[in-house]
């Protein structure tokens, strides 16, 4: 594998990183989220999702497609027999799998009273999603004070706005060959005689902080444009 083979494939993965960082909804965006005034007689809760996405389309929601936040919104709104509304943290994309996306959903205040209540909802709702995908540290979510315009305002706490961090994990095999079992954990590079050494090398020039303005094209407020790799 060439050395400019090595630096295009790299720059590839690199501007998909921070893409996703920016879009994924890592940073504020200009609109308030709904304030706590404007929601009255409603408890959110919030969860942490993991799935194999060798069978999704992605996490979200798309027509006559099967999709993670559409087979819990699906469970969701069978079990409580109106339509619930799952907003995930961010997006993935076909095949792309998760060990603990963060998503948040809404119900009527006074439809689960107790922990105990709450344990079981979780139970339940595993029991009834496929075996590739599973919620765990289901939880009430809790109201945060954050400041719009110069006043402080009580919110609830959104998986959207409220993400601060994200771990992207890209797994590349250079072998000759691929173990069955991890055939759908790892990006196979189809070029002969990788250098691991000029590899090595190549990724010491991403660690760091770096200034990723040129890359931003929305209106974000409170936007931090320096990300840390390492």
């Amino acid at each position: 594998m060439s050395l400019q083979k090595m630096k295009y494939f790299l720059n590839l993965t690199l501007l998909f990183l921070v893409a996703k960082q920016i879009n994924g909804y890592s940073v504020t965006k200009s609109r308030s989220p709904p304030s706590i005034e404007n929601i009255n007689g409603v408890t959110r809760y919030r969860a942490r999702v993991a799935y194999d996405g060798s069978g999704f389309q992605g996490f979200q929601l798309q027509p006559r497609r099967r999709t993670v936040q559409g087979d819990i919104e699906d469970v969701l709104s069978q079990r409580f027999q109106k339509t619930v509304r799952v907003v995930g943290a961010g997006r993935t994309d076909a095949g792309v799998h998760a060990r603990g996306q963060a998503i948040h959903f809404d119900l009527e205040t006074g439809t689960i009273e107790t922990k105990e209540e709450l344990q079981i909802l979780e139970y339940s709702v595993n029991r009834m999603l496929r075996n590739d995908v599973r919620i765990y540290s289901l939880q009430e979510a809790p109201v945060v004070k954050k400041l719009f315009d110069g006043e402080e305002k009580l919110i609830q706490w959104s998986a959207m706005y409220d993400s601060t961090e994200k771990l992207y994990v890209y797994r590349i095999s250079v072998g000759k060959s691929i173990y069955p079992l991890e055939r759908h954990n790892r990006i196979v590079l189809k070029w002969p005689n990788t250098n691991i050494a000029v590899l090595k090398k190549i990724l010491k020039h991403y660690e760091g902080y770096h200034d990723f303005r040129k890359l931003h094209y929305l209106n974000f407020v409170n936007c931090t444009y320096d990300l840390c790799i390492d």
